[in-house]
């Protein structure tokens, strides 16, 4: 059954396929989102090959034309504002710890928009505190912890 409410996008630039394979196999609601998008270029999104396997998202190649350092980053806001703009989300999950995100997720938050985000523990604070929720596991061979799970004060949005 699939929730057109939920929606996820990952930055696969800044997310460890190995370890978000083991997230996501624990968080079985994800994958019913109406919305899954993964952002990459294509030799990324290659080493991605087992989570694809295993997960149905769609992947959003990053030309090699336009292989710059935030291409991805570009793309990955663009298709998240406009698939929020055009869909009634009450729940977008973004993966990343890259705090490039941190005015996304300020924007995309609402009374009726949770901001629930996924990264490791190098994280900044300010893209933290920028989600309502923040998941955060460490990176470590072989095993996948939640480290902390925070719920950020009240965030104006833009």
């Amino acid at each position: 059954m699939t929730n057109p409410k939920l929606a996820v996008f990952i930055d696969c630039e800044n997310a460890s396929a190995r370890l978000l394979l083991k997230f996501f196999s624990n968080k079985h609601h994800l994958m019913t989102a109406g919305t899954r998008r993964a952002f990459g270029s294509e030799q990324t999104l290659n080493a991605w090959k087992k989570f694809f396997a295993k997960h149905d998202f769609d992947q959003v190649k990053t030309p090699p034309s336009v292989r710059k350092k935030n291409a991805t980053d570009f793309a990955l806001v663009i298709d998240c504002v406009h698939k929020h703009q055009t869909h009634d989300f009450n729940r977008i999950w973004l993966v990343t710890s890259d705090s490039d995100f941190t005015l996304l997720a300020k924007h995309l938050r609402s009374p009726r928009t949770k901001v629930i985000c996924v990264g490791e523990a190098k994280t900044p604070d300010v893209f933290r505190q920028a989600c309502n929720k923040f998941h955060d596991y460490k990176m470590e061979p072989g095993s996948l912890a939640t480290v902390s799970s925070s719920t950020s004060p009240a965030v104006a949005t833009t």
